[in-house]
C-alpha cells in the first residue's frame, strides 16, 4: 500500500496552488475525487463483466455436457432397439424388415402413449391448481364481504 500524505503539494505535480487562490485547492481535490470514482466505476464494472463470463462459461459448459447426455441417450436407444430388431429378426428367420416394421411401430406406440399420459397428468394437475386458486378467492371474498362473487351473482 502507497503511503503518502494525502494533501499534499507533491500531489500537484508541481505545481503548489497558491495561497490567494482558494480554488485551485478545491479543483485539485475534485479532480482526485473524480479519478477516484472513475478508477472505482472501473473496477465494478469489470466485475461484473467478469461474473458474466464466468457464468458464459458455465452455461456453455452446462450445455455441452447436456449435449453429450443427449447423444449418449440416443445412442442407447439405438443400440437397444437395434438388438431387439435383431433378436426378433432371429424368431422370425432372418425377416429383418418385418422386425424393424414391429420394433419401430413398437417403439412409436410407446413414446405415444408415454406422451398422452404425461399430457393428461400436466392437464389434471393444471385443473386442480386453477380449482383451488378460485376456491381460496371464493374463501377469501366470503371472509372479507360475508358472501362471494359467485354467489352474489345467483341471488340477483
Amino acid at each position: 500500500m502507497i503511503k503518502q500524505p494525502r494533501f499534499s503539494d507533491e500531489a500537484l505535480g508541481g505545481a503548489k496552488p497558491s495561497a490567494e487562490d482558494p480554488l485551485a485547492r478545491l479543483r485539485l481535490e475534485l479532480d482526485e475525487l473524480q479519478t477516484y470514482l472513475r478508477q472505482h466505476w472501473a473496477a465494478r464494472t469489470d466485475r461484473v463483466l467478469l461474473g458474466m463470463r464466468r457464468w458464459i462459461a458455465l452455461a456453455a459448459a452446462a450445455l455441452l455436457a447436456l449435449l453429450a447426455l443427449a447423444a449418449w441417450v440416443v445412442t442407447a436407444v439405438i443400440l437397444l432397439l437395434a438388438g431387439v430388431t435383431g433378436g426378433l429378426a432371429t424368431v422370425l428367420h432372418g425377416r429383418f424388415w418385418l422386425a424393424g416394421i414391429i420394433v419401430g411401430v413398437g417403439a412409436i406406440a410407446l413414446l405415444a402413449v408415454s406422451l398422452a399420459a404425461l399430457y393428461a397428468g400436466w392437464h389434471a394437475v393444471s385443473q386442480r391448481r386453477t380449482r383451488q386458486k378460485y376456491e381460496r378467492a371464493r374463501r377469501e371474498q366470503r371472509r372479507q364481504f360475508g358472501h362471494s362473487a359467485q354467489e352474489r351473482a345467483t341471488r340477483r
